[in-house]
This record gives structure tokens, sequence and C-alpha cells, in this order.
């Protein structure tokens, strides 16, 4: 063999490694494609490969190191396909199911008439009976036969044959490697994580019993289907190079593996402490449950380990921080035809990857944390991994993120909400104040400029003003005040009457004061003091300023906006529309105060069932911001969601959807992927796909939304809560029961934590759940729910309430379809006598009823069935 220089070395040693990661029989495919017509070097491989197979420690140093314990041995004395129909035991072998350096498995049939079934058998040749070979041979069926879990490979038999052939048996697992089976059925995020949460309890039980499986890869991780069922389940293979970490029970199993330093492992998924040869814990299989988890949810492997030289697999493994699961699955995403990312497996299909956005945040944290290099940093057990992967499906906190400075500003917030709120209220109105007065400073300079007198006056005014605010403020300091807290809400409340009284004589500046007040008010939603503030303000601006006072029109706006946050369009409408023509006069057609009251206006007729006139205005609106030079970004967004607002009310589905997406694509680009604003837009635009029942992309839209919503407002918020309901809305639409049950309860335990106990939201959240459970068919589990609503309605709202009513009728429907008719005849009575004297019912109804109806005509009570239906509207 010719020397070679270090570029031709590092070529050849990257094409073995490619190599013999691959089966034999596909080597010389590989070599003839990957030569790209380099006889020479093919040549050279091969005469390499051809080495291996004779002499498998051919290699010495640090390349040695990487790939012993997986260069194939030698399987001349193996049984091959002439062999099919031998017996071995009572076995008949069928056919070859695969060979290695540990021998060789063969799908067999136990037909000695006492039982018939198919069983795979693994065999040892005589030639390697004796020395390391047979030794690990012979401890991979101890360790089998002492591992006996649902998601490990059983062991069923053992024995030699005559010839000398040492010999097990194992369960024949007849399924895909995880990865394949994911890719190929094109499984969603939360599938592909039961079956990883399946493999972590497997991993679980082998390491409970001592023992570290150390080669925990696709190929050895196969998912199949239970007989009559679709449901998939992972079988965990291939105990052949696994550590008995109580070495006491078998003193020789790791013995001469430790004496002469070999390294058994498949380098792609090895962990650093394989690589450098340091201690074998339970800590490098879940290293290997981090690639795994990598590879299942990108589609990739998170180094490169099969084209390049050792020294680099060793630099990268060791050394490299892997990329986060959610980058590579975004370069995947934009990767142009043909490209992918260097871990990619080699010759594999497409992926079908998860969004970057699903795996952004938590699951990046969780893969990264158990790829840690230092053993110590990874999860201290597979099952601490399990848990915080279930934590991710529960929407709960992970602790794979826990103590990051986020986490625990979010954490601080949620437990003192209401004292960050009235701080931040406080500081909102002491700037709002200050710009106001800091304004009014500003002009009362460039009219010092004009006239001194003028400038003293002002200066006197401003003067008054500022001794005024500090008073008010001061009132509000404990030390003052013995030590008493004093809310936001006082604050407000006092500053009012302090401006009433304090500043009668200057109107102007009272004016201006019960207008940045009243706006204050209506941002915390005190919308009786904010209208009582607004109308005084407008008042006083009409008596200086004139009717068509710009100011007046201001106040009149702000209290336009708290009839329309009260959805009482009635209020609000005549109000806009006066806002409207004054501020066309005022500031002129192109002015952003006037676009922005068109948009508001567009809205509120669209509530009040004018979508046709709100089209009108709005598109008026957005036509004079795009005319503009610079167009006002924000005003622009806001006019774009109103318009989409009114194409759904038009049953303008596409054009809405089309709308809410270039909103969506301007804010990314504004502000990027995470901002808070992008949160109802994705709500919006899931509710619009969910009406062209396009349930799966609907799903995507509110998974959005509830990941935004989650880490701004934390899970406990009403957005948050309402984006719960959503999801679960189009997981049942998707007939995803179990799914929609399990979200469902864990809404209700974060209401549970909301609000207090009897609040009639609770209700609601316990009446969804029932509903879950009986689109499931769980009459039974939906029953115990249903009945702890009728007690919160009944006791809150009373006997008489519709919503109680409605709530009856489903409990009574429930227990008659249990069987429990005792006192279900007389509740449904009392019930229906409600709901008829509201009939015919509204929206926020007719899906319970629709639940009544099903279960009575389930039961063949036609009669029933036909009684509720009659409290629905007609259908046209």
């Amino acid at each position: 063999m010719a020397p070679y220089d270090r570029p031709t070395w590092a070529r050849i040693s990257a094409l073995m490694d490619a190599a013999l990661d691959r089966p034999p029989h596909e080597r010389a495919v590989f070599l003839e494609a990957a030569c790209a017509g380099d006889d020479a070097l093919r040549a050279e491989v091969a005469a390499l490969l051809a080495a291996a197979d004779e002499a498998p420690a051919f290699l010495d140093g640090q390349a040695a190191d990487l790939v012993a314990g997986v260069l194939p041995e030698p399987d001349a004395d193996l049984p091959d396909a002439a062999d099919v129909g031998a017996r071995i035991g009572p076995y008949r072998l069928i056919r070859l199911l695969g060979r290695g350096g540990m021998g060789a498995v063969y799908l067999a049939r136990r037909d000695d008439g006492h039982f018939d079934h198919q069983v795979a058998l693994k065999l040892l040749p005589p030639d390697r009976t004796a020395g390391r070979i047979r030794r690990r041979f012979v401890q991979e069926r101890q360790v089998l036969a002492r591992l006996d879990h649902p998601g490990i490979a059983r062991l069923l038999d053992g024995g030699v044959t005559s010839a000398g052939h040492p010999f097990f048996v194992m369960e024949y697992v007849d399924g895909q490697p995880i990865d394949v089976y994911c890719r190929e059925h094109g499984l969603p995020l939360e599938e592909r994580l039961h079956l990883m949460l399946a493999v972590c309890e497997a991993v679980h039980a082998a390491h409970q019993n001592l023992v570290v499986h150390r080669d925990l890869k696709p190929s050895n991780i196969l998912v199949t289907h239970t007989t009559g069922s679709n449901e998939a389940r992972v079988k965990l293979l291939d105990f052949g190079i696994a550590k008995v970490l109580d070495e006491s029970a078998d003193p020789e199993s790791e013995g001469l593996l430790t004496r002469t330093g070999e390294r058994w492992m498949t380098p792609s998924y090895a962990a650093p402490e394989q690589i450098r040869g340091g201690p074998i814990t339970t800590a490098t299989d879940i290293y290997q449950l981090g690639v795994l988890l990598y590879e299942v949810l990108t589609g990739h492997r998170p180094f490169t380990t099969d084209t390049t030289s050792p020294y680099l697999v060793q630099q990268a493994i060791c050394e490299d921080a892997p990329p986060p699961p959610s980058e590579t699955a975004e370069r995947t995403r934009t990767a142009t035809p043909g490209e992918a990312p260097a871990s990619a497996p080699v010759s594999a299909p497409a992926p079908a990857p998860v969004p970057p956005h699903r795996l952004r945040g938590d699951l990046d944290a969780i893969v990264l944390k158990a790829l840690r290099k230092e053993p110590g940093a990874r999860y201290a057990s597979a099952e601490a991994l399990a848990e915080d992967l279930r934590r991710y499906l529960r929407y709960e906190p992970v602790q794979a993120r826990r103590g990051t400075t986020r986490y625990r500003l979010r954490k601080f917030v949620q437990r003192h909400r209401r004292p960050v709120l009235v701080a931040t209220a406080a500081l909102l109105l002491l700037i709002a104040l200050s710009t106001v007065y800091a304004l009014h400073l500003t002009q009362a300079r460039r009219d010092a400029e004009q006239s001194a007198r003028l400038a003293r006056i002002e200066a006197e005014k401003n003067a008054q003003i500022t001794d005024f605010l500090i008073n008010v403020f001061a009132e509000a300091n404990p030390e003052e005040r013995d030590g008493e807290v004093v809310t936001v809400e006082d604050v407000l409340e006092r500053g009012a009457a302090r401006v009433r009284t304090d500043l009668a004589d200057q109107p102007a500046e009272q004016a201006r004061l019960l207008h940045v007040i009243g706006r204050v008010q209506r941002i915390r939603g005190q919308y009786e003091d904010a209208q009582d503030l607004l109308r005084q303000a407008a008042t006083l601006f009409e008596t200086l300023q004139g009717p068509t006072s710009p100011d007046a029109a201001e106040a009149l706006y702000d209290l336009a906006l708290t009839y329309r946050d009260q959805r009482n369009a009635e209020q609000a409408l005549p109000l806009l529309r006066e806002v409207v023509t004054r501020f066309r006069h005022h500031y002129g057609p192109d002015d952003p105060r006037l676009t922005s009251a068109q948009v508001t206006y567009a809205g509120v007729l669209r509530d009040a069932g004018q979508p046709d006139s709100a089209e009108g205005l709005v598109r008026e609106a957005l036509e004079t911001l795009r005319r503009q030079p610079e167009p006002d970004e924000e005003h622009l967004l806001n006019a774009l969601e109103v318009l989409a607002y009114v194409q759904r009310a038009q049953n303008k589905l596409a054009e809405a959807e089309s709308t809410y997406r270039e909103v969506i694509a301007r804010k990314i680009a504004r502000h990027g992927e995470q901002a808070e604003t992008l949160a109802p837009t994705w709500n919006n635009l899931g509710y619009v796909l969910r009406l062209q029942e396009r349930y799966a992309e609907a799903e995507d839209a509110y998974r959005q939304a509830l990941d935004i919503t989650r880490r701004v407002y934390g899970e406990t918020h009403p957005h948050s809560l309402l984006l719960l309901q959503n999801l679960a809305s189009v997981l049942s639409l998707q007939q995803r029961y179990d799914e929609t049950r399990t979200l469902l309860e864990h809404r209700l335990t974060l209401m549970r934590e909301a609000y207090p106990p009897g609040h009639w939201r609770i209700g609601g959240a316990l009446l969804a759940v029932a509903k879950a459970y009986l689109r499931g068919g769980d009459i039974a589990g939906a029953e115990p729910y249903a009945r702890e609503a009728v007690a919160i309605w009944h006791d809150g709202l009373g006997p008489e309430h519709v919503w109680t009513a409605r709530a009856q009728s489903l409990l009574a429907a429930c227990r008659e379809a249990l069987g429990q008719t005792d006192d279900a005849a007389a509740l449904r009575t009392r019930s229906l006598a409600v709901l008829q004297s509201a009939a015919p019912l509204g929206p926020d109804h007719q899906p319970t009823i629709q639940d009544v109806i099903a279960l009575y005509e389930a039961e063949g009570r036609h009669d029933l069935a036909l009684t509720y239906r009659a409290l629905l509207p007609e259908t046209p």
C-alpha cells in the first residue's frame, strides 16, 4: 500500500467510515457512486474493507478506538440462504434477517408440536465460541434474561446446537425502525413524542435492572402494531454491547474490554465518554436518547459523522455544540431541492419535519439538555427525560428551562401578578401625565419666543400642575398614610377628585387631565369611571373651544372606544360617526387620526351587522395609508386586521385568510416570530381555517398563538385559557378525542387555579370536559363532570338560568343512558321547561343541545331527541 498525503488519507478515511456504517451488500454500490470514477481510490478503499473483514483490528491508534466493535466479524461459517429449513433444536430456520459482529439473526418457527409461532433466533458460529465474542454473546443472553418489560423484546429460549453453535431465541418483532416509521407515516409532533416516551420507559426499565444499552439507534428500536389494533408500540432490541452496571454479577462481562481498550459503539450515536473511553453509565443512554429524539423531531442527527475523518468525528461529538433542533428544522424547511443539513441520514428520503416554531423553546431545551457533553449535566434518568416530555405535552413549564432569567421573571410575575399590575399601571399613568405636560411645556417655550408675558403665565400654570401632580402622588406614599397600602385605583380616584376641585379655575388644564385619567381608566377596564371623565372633558373642551373643538373630538373618540370595548355598538356608532366627520374637517383626508377612527368605525359597523358598509370604510382607510410615502405600519396592520374581520362576516373566507397571512408576515418582519401582537392574528387565522374545515392547519395556527400567550401572559391568563379551548375544538373535529380530553382536563386545572371555587367559568370548563368524554364514547366518564357543572351553575346562576338548564339536560341524558333513571326524568323535565321558555337557543347553547340529541338518538329515544331538536333555530 502506497503512502498517502494528508488530504488523500482524510478522503479514504471518510469513505471507510461511511462504508462501514452500511451493510456489506450495499458497500460496492456506495463506493461506485462515492468515488465518482476514481478507480484507484475505489480499489484502495475496497482493499481496506476486505482487510477489515479478515482482521477486525487492522487499524490502530485513534481510528481503531473509534471503530472497534462495529467492524463486522467474518461470517463464512454462518448458515446462509441455502440453509433455509434447517433445524436448530426445536426451531426451523425460515430466512436470514441480518448479520453482524455477534453472529446472525434468523426468522425461525418452533414446530415441535408443542407450540407453533415465529421467533427471532440469534446464532453464534463455532469459530467464535471462545474468547471475547463468546463472552459478549453469553452476556447478551444473560442481560435479556433479566429484562421483563413490554417495550423490550423478550428472551424465550437458548442453548447450544449439536454442532457447537450457541444460540438464543427472542420474541420476533415485525416492525419498522422508529425514524422510518415516523417519516413514512408523517406523524405529527405529539405522536412522535409519545413514541419517544415509550422508548424512555423501556430504557428506564433496563436501567432499573442495572443494564445500560449503550447502542440506542433507530435500527435497534422498532415500531409495530398489536394484532387488531392501530396503536403503535415500540420494541427495544439488540443488547449485544450492553453493559451490566453490577459487575459483581458477572466479573467476566467487561474485564476483557477494559483491558484491551476496545470501545463498542455506533459512532453516529456515541456519547462523548464512549468516544474518549470514559466510564459508561446510565448517562450514556440519556445522551443516545437525546440523539434519537433529535433525529425523530428533525429527520437529522445533531452531528455529521458519516462523511468525515475519525478525528473530526471525535471533535464534533466531544467538543462542538449541536445546533438546536429548531435551527436544523428551519434549515431543512428553507433548503433548496436536493439540499439538506450535513447530518441527514445517508440516502434518506426527505423527512416530514416538525415545523421549526413547534421545536423552538421547550423542545430545544429538552434535547440540548440530554446532549450535554458532561454526563452529570444531562437528565438524571430516562424517567426524568420522559417527565419533561410529559410536561411539554401537558403545556407545563419544563425542567430543562428552569433557572433561566426569563423563566424566573415569568414565575415572579405569576406569583405577584396583582402588585406588578398595580405598579405597571401607576408607572403608565405617571408616564402619560408627564408626556402630556412635557408636550405642553414645549409648546409653552415656543410661545415664549413670541411673548415673554405668555411664557410667564404658562410657567405659572405648569408650576401649579406640577405641584398638583406631586401632591396627588405624595398621597400614595405609604409613609404619608401610616403604612396603608394605596392601589392604583385609589390614586386615580383621588386624582380625578382633586382635578375637579383644585383645577376648577383652570378649565383647560382640568379638561386635559380629565381626558388623560379617562384614557387610563378605559385601559384598566373601569368603563363607567372612564365614561364620566371623558364626557366631562369633552364638554369642557367644547365650552372653551367651540362645538367643533378638535380636542373635544379626541375625547369623544376615547369615549366611543369605551362603548366599543363593551360591545355596545348602539352607543358607539353615533359617536364614531361624529368623530370621523370632525377629524376629516380638522385634520384632512390623509391624517392618521382620521384613518384610525375610520378603521375603528368599520369594526363596530361589522359588529352591528353591517359588514358591507364596514368594508367601504376600511378600504378607504387602507387606500389612504398605502399611498403615503412612509405609511404608519401599526395603523396599516390594524386596518388589515379589521378588513379580515369584515371579510369573515361576509363569508369571504379565502380573502380573509389571505389578509390574515399578510398581517402575520408583516408582523414577523417588523417584530419577530414571538411578538405578542401575533397571538390574536394567529388565533383569528385558526378560526378562518377551521371554518374552511382545514383542521390540521387551524391546529397549527392555534398552537402558534398559544405558545406566544403562554410565554407573555402565563398559562392561567384568560387569553391562554381561551386558546386552549379553541385548540381543543379542532382536535375534537379531527376525532382526536383522547388528546382533546387531556387538553381540556389540563385547562380545567388551570381554571381552578385562576378562579375561586364555584366560579361560573369553572362550570363552563367542566361542561367542556364532559362533552369531550361523550364524543369519545365514554358516558360514564362524562357524568361526574356534568354533575359538578350543574352544581356550580345552580348555586351561582340559579336554577332558572338557561346555562344551568342546558347542563341539567346533559346530565339527565347521561344518567338515562347509564340506567340511572331515579331522578333523571325529573331533572330533564325541569331543565326542559327553562330551555323551552328561552327557545330558539343561541349559538352558545347549541353544541350542548346537539350532544343531548345524540345521546337520546343512540338510546332510541327519538321522541326526546325531537323535543330537544325543536329548541334549535330552524335551518334554512
